[in-house]
């Protein structure tokens, strides 16, 4: 299974890049492909609602932000299973998953998702719910129902230091390449009405 891990922060101290990177190689170790993509380090356009990247930017400005959305979206395309790895603000994921999947849009359809995050405090983690409903509406996604979500009492030193949260991590990733696995072997079938 081709599972890509997308970190979505764009903090140079993420935890839910840890998160991310954990998971990509808990997914190594399964004998599973794996391709991790960060977007500390991919310029991405803010989607506008229409042309994206904005006419403010120079050219060369937007011909990288239209070479990077076209290399993730040929990314995305290619995975099997997609674990996103996001950071939670106001209660709210950060805007550049957000902004990841409106650029990308319909590579998104029919694909196999897990969703991990970080945050401040315990609270926030039915904060994933308003991005789980966009993408299995908007591009009838396969939301895997083990969602990873950690506190900053999860790490010390900037590294997760919770066993609890790193079993979660190795769950997931194991979940994404079985559903991944299980929606492809019964592609086959035709649509039950």
């Amino acid at each position: 299974m081709r599972l890509l891990v997308i970190s979505c922060s764009l903090s140079s101290a993420s935890r839910s890049a840890r998160m991310a990177e954990r998971l990509a190689e808990a997914a190594w170790d399964r004998g599973d492909e794996v391709e991790a993509l960060d977007l500390r380090r991919l310029a991405l356009p803010f989607c506008d609602g229409g042309s994206a990247p904005s006419d403010n930017a120079g050219d060369e400005a937007r011909d990288e932000a239209n070479r990077n959305v076209a290399t993730v979206a040929a990314r995305i395309a290619a995975a099997d299973a997609i674990a996103l790895a996001v950071p939670i603000y106001n209660y709210d994921v950060g805007g550049a998953a957000r902004n990841l999947i409106a650029t990308t849009g319909r590579v998104w359809t029919d694909k196999v998702v897990g969703l991990l995050a970080a945050a401040g405090g315990q609270r926030s983690y039915m904060s994933l719910m308003p991005l789980a409903n966009s993408l299995m509406l908007d591009f009838r996604c396969a939301i895997v129902p083990r969602f990873v979500y950690a506190s900053a009492a999860s790490f010390a030193g900037g590294e997760l230091r919770d066993p609890d949260v790193e079993a979660r991590l190795d769950a997931l990733a194991a979940d994404l390449c079985r559903f991944a696995r299980g929606l492809a072997s019964g592609a086959e079938e035709p649509a039950r009405v």
